[in-house]
């Protein structure tokens, strides 16, 4: 990842020196000045510096002490464009008249004499401060403010951060948090903006119809099919985005990683692998996916995992959420605050996060209908109010959740073995014969913790693919299974 460049400004030779030295230790990337045009040709060079810590008063264009240069060349630098740098003025002057216009700029202030450690600090503000404003402007389009919270602005400083790298991302957090808007940021924020981004959904295909969309599929590969790319192919120098990844198929998960590191895939079809050039992100709204037996451990160690907080997590941005939503409406309506402190209410549970938030602003504003919204407008989510009694069968939901997941793993496990036996011999000459395949089916869509009622079905289900002839439509049919099981499992979490 590249460093911060740092523009460092003052007359002070030594002074200066020793923080361009100081700073170059702590991992900047430092251009120095020594008057005030030397500072803002460097504000001006292409890329710009990301901070720039500026002494207040400094020589003109005419060598003349100025005791405001530094702020004049600020101002003059943002009157240029130059406004995604942060700006740090440090000065021995506490009396300025400037603070004004120090102030209504939010330019971070610094006094001599002030240790280095001092500096790095205001440094590091003014760029996290910065960075979190970039966010919010980039995810404010799309309904998630970033917010004051804590949790928010860590998010914010993360995105800022990976935007700039092209390391594979997980994004974990429950539906309804954004997930999909903080991978749509961190490829906006990208150096890879201008190529595809490509939002994909793991959980809706068969493993062979996931394999051809992601891959692509080699021409002649079967009889009247023509070749044709993958999403990896098609998303040339941009961003693949994987939903729900947990989705994919062990099999799939495992040709994943070649995907991500060397950045080589092979079409469907293909003996032959090609190089790619796309950056890889992926979300998962189940954060056990690993323990459970949905996300493979060596997948998951590739990617850099971040965390999008629940709005139970940043309920003091709330009001900003509700501010926005309504904002968005044709009327942007008032709100009364007894209804605003319901919705902030820590008795209120929000299943869906910020979409349950927005479709209940959305309902309220259609009700009130012009004139101010109140708490008689509000229609909360189900079961928004503490529920005790469901608190006392946990426990008992608890383990009946892990022991039917622990047979989905092991029916899953069979699933791969079975179809790497049919993959690679004649179906005929497999211990999987059309006489067994009903035993092998039962035993595959059977695992022990699962409810009855989907026992019997899956029992019948089983019984009525005997018979097969061949490979094929015994593959075919573990597919159809297996999403059957992909569907279960999504109801259990």
């Amino acid at each position: 990842m590249a460093l911060k460049k740092l523009l460092i400004a003052d007359d002070d030779q030594l002074l200066r020196t020793n923080l361009v030295k100081y700073f170059g230790e702590s991992g900047f990337d430092v251009v120095e000045a020594a008057d005030g045009p030397q500072a803002l040709n460097a504000l001006r060079a292409e890329p710009p510096p990301d901070v720039a810590l500026i002494d207040l008063k400094m020589p003109d264009d005419q060598g003349d002490q100025e005791p405001s240069e530094g702020l004049r060349v600020i101002q003059r630098a943002i009157e240029a464009g130059v406004k995604a740098c942060a700006y740090v003025l440090i000065t021995a002057y506490g009396d300025s008249n400037d603070w004004a216009e120090v102030g209504r700029l939010n330019i971070s202030v610094v006094t001599k004499p002030a240790a280095n450690e001092t500096c790095l600090r205001k440094v590091n503000e003014a760029l996290g401060e910065r960075e979190s404003k970039e966010l919010a402007k980039t995810l404010e389009v799309s309904g998630l403010i970033l917010g004051r919270s804590e949790p928010m602005i860590e998010l914010g400083k993360q995105i800022g951060r990976l935007a700039k790298s092209n390391r594979p991302v997980l994004i974990q957090g429950e539906s309804g948090t954004g997930k999909e808007l903080v991978a749509a940021a961190l490829h906006g924020r990208s150096g890879r903006a201008s190529a595809p981004y490509i939002p994909w959904s793991c959980a809706v295909l068969t493993e062979e119809m996931a394999a051809s969309q992601l891959y692509g599929i080699e021409r002649g590969v079967a009889t009247g099919v023509a070749g044709r790319p993958g999403l990896f192919e098609i998303a040339k120098g941009g961003t693949v985005f994987l939903d729900e990844i947990q989705a994919l198929t062990a099999g799939l998960q495992s040709k994943l990683l070649r995907a991500i590191d060397p950045g080589r895939i092979g079409r469907v079809g293909s003996v032959n692998e090609t190089a790619i050039d796309v950056r890889i992100i992926a979300a998962t709204s189940c954060n056990k996916a690993v323990e459970q037996g949905r996300l493979l451990e060596a997948l998951y160690n590739r990617f850099v995992v971040i965390e999008v907080p629940t709005l139970g997590q940043r309920r003091e941005d709330i009001p900003l959420l509700v501010q926005h939503f309504r904002n968005l409406n044709r009327h942007q309506h008032r709100i009364h605050q007894d209804a605003l402190d319901k919705l902030c209410d820590p008795n209120v549970r929000w299943p869906g996060n910020v979409r349950d938030l927005k479709k209940v602003v959305d309902t309220a504003c259609e009700k009130a209908d012009g004139r101010p919204i109140t708490v008689q407008d509000l229609e909360l989510p189900e079961r928004s109010s503490v529920d005790t009694t469901s608190d006392q069968s946990t426990d008992k939901k608890t383990a009946d959740v892990k022991r039917s997941l622990s047979g989905v793993a092991k029916s899953k496990d069979l699933m791969e073995r079975l179809r790497a036996v049919l993959r690679e011999g004649n179906y005929e000459n497999t211990p999987f014969s059309p006489k067994t395949v009903n035993g092998v089916f039962v035993e595959i869509f059977m695992p022990p913790g699962l409810p009855k009622t989907w026992l019997a079905e899956h029992r019948a289900l089983a019984k009525a693919r005997t018979g097969y002839s061949d490979r094929t439509s015994a593959l075919n049919a573990i597919n159809d299974g297996q999403a059957d099981l992909e569907k279960h499992v999504a109801s259990l979490t």
